[in-house]
């Protein structure tokens, strides 16, 4: 919550983690303000990531986004171009997995028509990668990139291990 004392007037973010909209009503009453003690007079400025609770320096945010992307390089040439447009919107680009999360601003709907669901049977998980894979479905679940589901459609998902040790969750979307 943010007091400007120029024009006093209190900016307070209010969220919706409900699945559906909200309705007030003009004059509906909200919530209540209680008058309260100033604690800092200046808003505190973070400069990190606050999924991984780290302050990590914007600059070296910046050099690591910059070795992914030459690693993932396709040709001999990195275009400078995007280098240039890396360092300049250096912030809106995830550099670690617990970035990515989901969001609410766009809805869609998947247009299945008068076909019958498909529901694959699960594929067996060997012992040895369980663990992991419960590591990786509680994390995406925590960031809400994931939720449990009731659906009469299914497919079945594989973990499959990925460059320097990394695993990844990819869901089967074939028939049969």
């Amino acid at each position: 919550m943010i007091w400007d004392k120029k024009t006093c007037t209190v900016e307070l973010p209010v969220t919706n983690d409900l699945a559906g909209a909200k309705l007030f009503r003009a004059g509906e009453e909200v919530g209540r303000f209680e008058p309260l003690d100033i604690v800092e007079e200046q808003p505190v400025k973070y400069q990190g990531n606050m999924l991984e609770r780290t302050a990590e320096k914007l600059k070296d945010r910046e050099q690591r986004l910059m070795v992914l992307l030459k690693g993932n390089k396709q040709d001999d040439e990195f275009n400078e171009a995007i280098e240039l447009l890396v360092n300049q919107h250096a912030s809106v680009f995830a550099v670690t997995d617990q970035e990515l999360s989901q969001t609410n601003l766009v809805e869609h709907e998947i247009e299945t028509g008068d076909a019958e669901p498909i529901r694959q049977k699960a594929r067996p998980i060997p012992l040895a990668t369980r663990v992991e894979l419960r590591r990786i479905l509680n994390d995406l679940q925590e960031r809400r990139v994931i939720e449990p589901s009731k659906s009469s459609w299914a497919s079945s998902i594989v973990l499959v291990q990925k460059k320097r040790w990394h695993s990844q969750v990819v869901c089967r979307l074939s028939k049969g």
